[in-house]
């Protein structure tokens, strides 16, 4: 990834921010994890990790949406993402929450 390139993503990130989207998630991954590149890499020191990373960078190629991702006793647990409805305007509350103490 090039300073180009991080610039590039920054830029996207900030304008969704400044236009209303409430947290923009990125997920950026050490090469295109096909079988093919994962064997090429196979005896890469971070082969184990890696393997941790497939499933999530599978599932974002099938889908084209990122997956639920979750850390058991130390490792990456990949699921499909949680259904989340958009609450309709006229039926969110007018008032916030105070601050807990």
């Amino acid at each position: 990834m090039t300073d180009s390139g991080i610039d590039e993503i920054f830029q996207f990130v900030t304008g969704a921010l400044v236009f209303g989207q409430p947290r923009v998630q990125v997920s950026i991954f050490p090469f295109r994890m096909t079988d093919a590149n994962m064997e090429r890499h196979k005896y890469s020191t971070y082969i184990n990790f890696w393997k941790e990373l497939k499933p999530g960078y599978d599932y974002f190629a099938a889908n084209h949406q990122p997956p639920g991702v979750a850390v058991v006793s130390g490792n990456y647990v990949i699921s499909k993402p949680a259904v989340m409805t958009p609450v309709q305007p006229q039926l969110a509350s007018n008032y916030k929450l105070t601050e807990a103490k």
